[in-house]
């Protein structure tokens, strides 16, 4: 996951570097990175949100974003569609917690447990 900082200021590299040719900010963003490492590490414990953090670390992860919504090629998402799959992506709690059919209690945030 890229922080906002770090992609402003990957955004702007090339005009910083024509307006300063001395700036050297590749240093700057190694050390931005590998502080950010560091605290994310520190930060996610669990399987669940190592996991998430992994997934969303992808380069293609947010991809989807980029897909015009089109019934005709089933991309469309209903509003509760959209809402689950947002939620589950984030982390958020979708629900309660509450005990299943088979007995098991189910979280808040219903990770997808086999």
């Amino acid at each position: 996951m890229i922080d906002v900082n770090l992609a402003s200021i990957h955004s702007v590299h090339q005009l910083v570097l024509d307006i300063l040719p001395e700036a050297d900010l590749d240093s700057e963003v190694n050390l931005a990175v590998s502080k950010w490492s560091l605290l994310t590490t520190a930060f996610y414990t669990s399987d669940t949100h190592k996991a998430r953090l992994i997934a969303v670390s992808a380069s293609n992860s947010g991809s989807w974003l980029h897909a015009l919504p089109s019934s005709s090629l089933g991309n469309l998402l209903d509003n509760n569609s959209l809402r689950i799959s947002v939620g589950l992506r984030l982390g958020a709690k979708l629900c309660r917690a509450h005990k299943c059919r088979f007995g098991a209690i189910r979280s808040a945030r219903f990770e997808l447990q086999v």
